[in-house]
């Protein structure tokens, strides 16, 4: 029982791990944790590969530089990680055609990682909040940036 154990606490210590590299917009920490083949499904039905989720790291942190994730919940069993989690961020650089606001944003959501030899090789992840854009200025964004830009939502 003990090692199984260990192997769920492993499994979340990898996925905070990951959380915190989302948030510092570390791009070699986020490659290094994400598995050969690795895709992140989103709600829309699209998924980005691991070259696309180092983009979007990338696409954040200058807007949101202050991003903090805290994890609500997590709980493992089998390959399967699944995380409440809620982010915070401060809109401090230029974002889409917005400059600094200076405005508070929230993101609430659940996720799921399958984790496969120690590394994340599939997220599903699910947020219930209004994308960044519409919490800053209460409308859909103006146009669908293309894929490497794309804001989750």
């Amino acid at each position: 029982m003990a090692a199984r154990e260990t192997v769920r606490d492993d499994a979340k210590d990898l996925v905070r791990r990951a959380f915190r590299a989302w948030d510092a917009g570390d791009e070699r920490a986020i490659e290094s944790l994400l598995a050969p083949g690795f895709v992140q499904h989103n709600h829309e039905g699209g998924f980005w590969d691991a070259a696309e989720v180092v983009r979007l790291a990338r696409f954040f942190s200058q807007p949101f530089p202050d991003r903090r994730t805290e994890i609500q919940h997590i709980a493992a069993e089998g390959e399967l990680v699944a995380v409440h989690w809620v982010t915070t961020a401060t809109h401090r650089g230029p974002y889409l055609e917005l400059p600094p606001s200076g405005m508070a944003v929230r993101s609430e959501g659940v996720a799921f990682f399958r984790i496969a030899g120690g590394l994340i090789a599939e997220i599903w992840n699910w947020s219930a909040s209004p994308s960044y854009y519409r919490q800053l200025t209460g409308r859909s964004a103006p146009i669908s940036p293309p894929a490497s830009s794309a804001e989750p939502r």
